[in-house]
């Protein structure tokens, strides 16, 4: 067998990356990265043996399939790993082109579907009898009349091809998230299975499960999410089972790990989902002595399929630039919420314990390959300076919006002149779908035929052309205000200074409006500090929430534009 010694990684914003580069580097193998984020930490490993830029995949993933197999045409390597699903999906195009030159670690079109199409996914393993969170599959809006909806609430919102996972408390809110979701393909409505996260980490080759490793979610974002703190666990029969049952079913041959939620209460066992390829937290299997990547060469390069189902147990990881910010959402869960996750104080002064004993390894930092770490801390420098500058923004911005609401409630000459002389007006809000689209069409009723002032609205969300939900075209219309034809429309320096007036609902919209340009602000307003039967001056945006949050907005709004409308009125009496 001739070998080069040689693998090529195909993605690098992902720590599954760096684990792998790391992993081969120290097997003695020369590794190759296909990069694209300038700022990645797996490009900064020393194990890097050179790195090629072939563009964001996304962008055009034709091209750079193509230069994925003209690199393996010219370039002896052993073995292509995509650990990223960016990576992952051009490759499928052109598989059994990589495969003539070398192998590719990756699953074939049937394998991937069942893995990655998380529908498909649920329905494949409730055909093997295991269990799953009950779920309903929308592809269109039209599925929303006739959606059986779980019995209770929270539900989980989840794309069908990945992407953010949403919790949701009712069915105002859900039916509008949906609508939204649906945009970017079909959305899996699921029950709320409460419980921790555990994984089933395998190797399997032509539906043999050779290698598996389980742990358990010790840090999860309150509402669910990526892990920040993991920790090794004995493998349970019954989850091995099912990895192997699913394994043997769709001949299953690579790394995967299968997702489970675990309720502490009923002890029952579901599946959530299944990656198809390297993961995040593999670092984790290879700290506790099962080496993935290097396994994964040796079965695809060498044909040598090594059996390891024991491990450390127990052995830590942690992911110190998620884990900073857990902490802090952490400290914010309340404690009377028990659908969310939260990790009480005591048991993180336990955690210390992992530390003095030698148990916990870090993701990124390492003193055998120290750079990723660093780099790794500079991100977490740059993420928190980035919250703090958003974090005084608002402060700052609290201070404008109260100011700009006094000179409302005190009648500040300038302003009201500027308020019954305005020829133009724009109102914004944030996705101009809501607020400011009622805004300006209930003002327009309210103005005569012969009327000149140009109303305009928009919305600080790049987002053009969304309609407004069922909630807003129902509410709307009980104001008199038809909203089934707008929509919504992205805001432009241009929209901004052609106004001769510029009404804000909120200090969000306030504190985004002051960095595009700090010089409009005289001619802002809080559209709210015009109600005279509130002392709020903020107008909340009931996107997601029912009918009753419709109401309250859009009675207060039409409250503000008509005492608008009376002090226009009242200067013209004047002259």
């Amino acid at each position: 067998m001739n070998l080069s010694n040689r693998v090529l990684v195909v993605g690098d914003n992902d720590l599954a990356g760096l684990t792998t580069v790391r992993s081969l580097g120290r097997a003695g193998l020369a590794v190759h990265l296909v990069a694209w984020y300038p700022h990645a930490i797996t490009r900064s490993s020393r194990y890097v043996h050179q790195i090629h830029d072939f563009g964001h995949p996304e962008r055009d993933p034709c091209s750079f399939a193509s230069k994925i197999v003209e690199l393996v045409e010219h370039t002896p390597f052993d073995l292509v790993i995509p650990v990223v699903d960016a990576a992952l999906i051009p490759l499928l195009d052109v598989a059994d082109t990589v495969r003539h030159h070398c192998a590719l670690a990756a699953p074939n079109r049937f394998q991937f579907e069942m893995t990655h199409n998380k529908g498909k996914t649920v329905r494949f393993a409730q055909r093997l009898g295991v269990d799953t969170p009950a779920t309903t599959v929308v592809s269109q809006p039209e599925h929303l009349r006739c959606i059986a909806w779980p019995e209770r609430f929270p539900i989980i919102l989840k794309p069908a091809l990945g992407g953010r996972v949403y919790r949701v408390r009712s069915h105002a809110q859900a039916e509008q998230r949906i609508e939204r979701m649906l945009k970017r393909g079909p959305v899996l409505v699921q029950e709320f299975c409460p419980g921790y996260g555990v994984g089933v980490d395998i190797l399997g080759n032509q539906g043999k499960v050779h290698t598996a490793f389980q742990h358990v979610r010790v840090h999860e974002p309150p509402e669910g999410g990526v892990s920040s703190y993991r920790k090794s666990v004995p493998l349970s029969e019954e989850l091995l089972d099912i990895a192997r049952r699913m394994c043997q079913a769709m001949q299953w041959t690579g790394p995967s790990m299968f997702e489970f939620k675990i309720d502490p209460k009923s002890g029952r066992a579901v599946l959530m989902e299944i990656n198809g390829r390297l993961w995040g937290s593999v670092a984790l299997a290879v700290a506790a002595g099962v080496d993935i990547p290097s396994l994964l060469y040796d079965m695809s390069v060498k044909q040598t399929a090594t059996e390891v189902f024991t491990y450390r147990v127990p052995c830590f990881a942690r992911n110190t630039l998620r884990d900073v910010f857990w902490f802090f959402a952490n400290l914010r869960t309340p404690t009377d919420h028990p659908e969310l996750l939260k990790v009480r104080g005591t048991a993180l002064a336990r955690e210390i314990g992992n530390i003095l004993l030698g148990r916990e390894h870090l993701d990124a930092e390492q003193l055998s390959d120290p750079l990723p770490g660093i780099v790794s801390w500079k991100e977490v420098g740059r993420e928190v300076g980035a919250r703090l500058r958003h974090k005084l923004s608002n402060v700052r911005c609290i201070g404008i919006a109260k100011r700009l609401a006094a000179r409302v409630r005190e009648k500040d000459h300038e302003l009201m002149r500027r308020l019954r002389a305005s020829s133009s007006a724009l109102f914004l809000c944030q996705g101009n779908i809501n607020r400011s689209a009622f805004a300006a069409e209930r003002m327009q009723m309210n103005l005569a035929d012969n009327s000149d002032l140009q109303l305009t609205s928009a919305g600080l969300i790049p987002e053009e052309g969304r309609r407004s939900s069922k909630y807003s075209v129902t509410m709307a219309s009980m104001f008199g205000v038809d909203l089934s034809r707008h929509r919504s429309r992205a805001v432009t320096l241009d929209l901004i200074h052609n106004a001769d007036v510029v009404f804000v609902m909120d200090r969000n919209q306030l504190s985004q409006l002051h960095a595009l340009d700090t010089t409009v602000l005289e001619k802002t307003a809080l559209l709210g500090a015009l109600d005279h039967e509130s002392s709020d001056w903020e107008i909340e945006d009931p996107d997601g929430k029912d009918y009753e949050a419709y109401y309250r907005t859009y009675a207060k709004i039409c409250r503000c534009v008509d005492a608008w409308l009376e002090i226009r009125q009242s200067g013209q009496a004047e002259s």
